[in-house]
């Protein structure tokens, strides 16, 4: 059928989604929701064919030829419960049994994964690093996982693949595309505890060869839950507010068989207020986070060879304003990326050549003047894989200013021992650069810093489903870096400073198990996993006082959890516990806590409809993941959810 224009304006006349911000906000808006509008009216007026809506499972068309296929499976941060699927990043990460340090709800959230910093994990949007050259982190509060078709984590030492930085592990984040749904919508709306309402939409539109998607979404939350101090008095979070307003877009072309092109553009706005601590009577504080993400990227493949080119453009504005302390700091970061690989694949192996190129310019009022620094690194890989083993190696050398870095290199093998049952091995070189923060910074600014650098091994034993509907996976892994970077206070303790740690050794084990049922009409599946995790300083350190063998700050040494899921026609039900050991903290002692999530979805029959309901801290614990910041106790969130999709014939 032929859709009538005023039947698509009424589709993605969104504006209903947004009543949650500041209208004068949203007023400055209208001019990029105008040209987005305008990129889908070469589609109107084309021929749409009518055909029954279902839900189909999506392929996914990976748009990235790099990266460690034989390492450690990538863990999927998404999931077919909703209320999972419009969290924010941090709290997914969260359920997959990542350890996340967050001051609360909204405010700023870094992981640390096998022991290790906030600046040891790296965070790829559609293959192209989002770490701030400032602070070599990025913070994961910030995202709606929403925004996304595919989200995971994947645990292990891969700086040969990616670079500065990805030492513990990676988190993934891409926008693929079905060009088979001519036309599809996906809208939602979500209120819950404190004041908390959300709004997301996802609208595409395209043709067999081309495809447009919209993607929006939007918060406020006053965040002004109760909490609970040692002496037993109550007392309510103030200056807590948050509110955000995002949006992607995205442009699929399928210019011939074998070549696509693609296009995205990421818009963040983010304003939070920053809560006093249990020790301050009251906090004016507030951060503003605005960035503006470009990138294209082309893909030709032919007669097994592949390229793949990409180019970014990073804009992104942080300012902090604390009227108390007489405080106004505005930083910004520019970051230009190109990143180019040519792969050939011949019978089971594959030979790949990459080239990458990064230049970086921050700004602050603590700098002395605008700080600059380009990277380029040739990264060359080659794989052979069998029907019972494969083998991997990498290395990658890079220059930092025109000076020779040391070689980076990877090995990998997997080698299938019995039927189902698998063994990974990794050894890996892994390093990281001093940020542009780390040594312009004043005061304390360290110029003569060094790299951290160091060697990484692990090993797997996976046991796949198969017809048992069980699955198991144990690692074991082991890291050594030396050089450690770590800011510390001057010995007049005015400011602090970047200093060389002389070693950090991370060890520990990894296991994961999973076990499925089911029967005509309904399913079950029972997970749990445990987390041992010793990251210790092998030199001692007077200023902070930190003896030797010391279990680094905020890096718990077990953490587990259990998840029992369910199903049956129309309703999905899922709970979810986890626990966390003790920690130190800067200051004094972060205890253990155990937290309880439960989530229950009901669909309508042609599943277009979902209405959601999942409560957080279900067991109301009273607890701290960074000392001195208490979080909320139970909540809840309830959300509805539409969808929509009309298929090719």
């Amino acid at each position: 059928m032929v859709i009538d224009f005023a039947d698509l304006r009424s589709c993605i006349s969104i504006s209903w989604l947004f009543p949650l911000w500041k209208k004068r906000r949203l007023m400055l808006h209208w001019p990029l929701i105008g040209v987005l509008v305008l990129l889908y009216l070469p589609l109107f007026g084309q021929d749409l064919l009518d055909t029954t809506v279902t839900l189909q499972e999506v392929v996914v068309r990976s748009n990235q030829i790099r990266g460690d296929l034989i390492g450690p499976a990538t863990t999927s941060l998404k999931s077919d419960l909703v209320a999972v699927s419009t969290m924010r990043l941090d709290e997914v990460m969260q359920l997959a049994n990542v350890f996340v340090k967050t001051t609360g709800p909204g405010g700023v959230a870094t992981s640390s994964i096998r022991g290790g910093s906030a600046s040891h994990s790296m965070l790829l949007w559609n293959g192209l690093p989002l770490t701030d050259p400032m602070l070599g982190q990025v913070d994961l509060a910030l995202t709606p996982i929403s925004l996304f078709e595919n989200a995971g984590v994947q645990r292990g030492g891969q700086s040969a693949d990616w670079g500065s930085g990805a030492i513990s592990g990676l988190i993934t984040l891409d926008n693929s595309v079905t060009f088979d749904e001519p036309l599809e919508l996906t809208a939602g709306l979500m209120v819950g505890s404190f004041s908390h309402y959300s709004s997301n939409v996802r609208f595409g539109l395209g043709r067999p060869n081309f495809k447009v998607i919209s993607r929006w979404a939007a918060t406020h939350h006053d965040n002004n839950y109760p909490w609970q101090g040692s002496n037993g008095a109550q007392h309510k979070l103030s200056n807590a507010t948050y509110n955000h307003l995002q949006g992607l877009q995205s442009l699929h072309c399928r210019i011939k068989p074998g070549q696509e092109l693609s296009a995205h553009y990421w818009y963040q706005d983010y304003e939070r207020e920053i809560p006093p601590t249990t020790v301050q009577l009251r906090s004016q504080a507030e951060q503003m986070d605005r960035a503006h993400r470009f990138m294209i990227s082309w893909k030709y493949q032919q007669k097994g060879n592949t390229i793949q080119s990409k180019v970014g453009l990073f804009q992104s504005d942080q300012s902090f304003l604390d009227p108390l302390q007489s405080i106004a700091n505005v930083n910004q970061f520019t970051t230009l990326l190109s990143d180019i690989t040519y792969a050939h694949f011949w019978r089971r192996s594959k030979l790949a050549i990459t080239h990458t190129l990064s230049h970086a310019t921050g700004k602050s009022a603590n700098f002395i003047e605008t700080q600059r620094e380009t990277r380029s690194a040739i990264i060359g890989a080659y794989e052979k894989i069998n029907r019972s083993s494969a083998f991997r190696v990498t290395v990658r050398q890079e220059w930092v200013e025109g000076t020779l870095s040391p070689l980076v290199p990877t090995m990998g093998w997997r080698v299938k021992i019995f039927p189902h049952i698998r063994v990974h091995a990794k050894i890996s070189r892994t390093y990281r650069l001093p940020t542009l923060n780390d040594r312009y910074w004043k005061p304390g600014g360290n110029q003569d810093l060094k790299a951290e650098r160091g060697w990484s091994q692990e090993v797997t034993l996976n046991k796949e489903e198969g017809k048992s509907n069980f699955g198991w996976r144990l690692t074991a892994f082991n890291r050594l870096i030396t050089d450690w970077i770590l800011w510390t206070p001057s010995q007049d303790q005015i400011y602090w400073s970047p200093i060389n740690v002389a070693r950090v050794w991370s060890r520990g084990i990894e296991q994961r198990f999973e076990i499925g049922m089911q029967k005509e009409r309904w399913q079950a599946t029972f997970q749990g996993g445990y987390d041992y995790i010793k990251s210790t300083h092998q030199e001692s350190l007077a200023l902070p006082l930190l003896p030797k063998g010391s279990q680094l700050i905020y890096t718990p040494e077990h953490q587990g959890f259990f998840a029992i899921s369910g199903s049956q026609r129309q309703w999905r039900i899922k709970y979810q516990h986890q626990f966390i050991s003790k920690s130190q903290g800067i200051n004094e002692q972060v205890p253990a806590f155990d937290l309880g999530f439960l989530s229950m979805q009901w669909s309508s029959l042609r599943k277009r409809w979902k209405l959601y309901l999942n409560v957080q801290n279900i067991w109301n614990k009273n607890y701290v993941i960074v000392e001195r910041r208490p979080m909320p106790g139970i909540n809840w969130r309830l959300g509805l959810q539409y969808f929509f999709t009309k298929n090719q014939k």
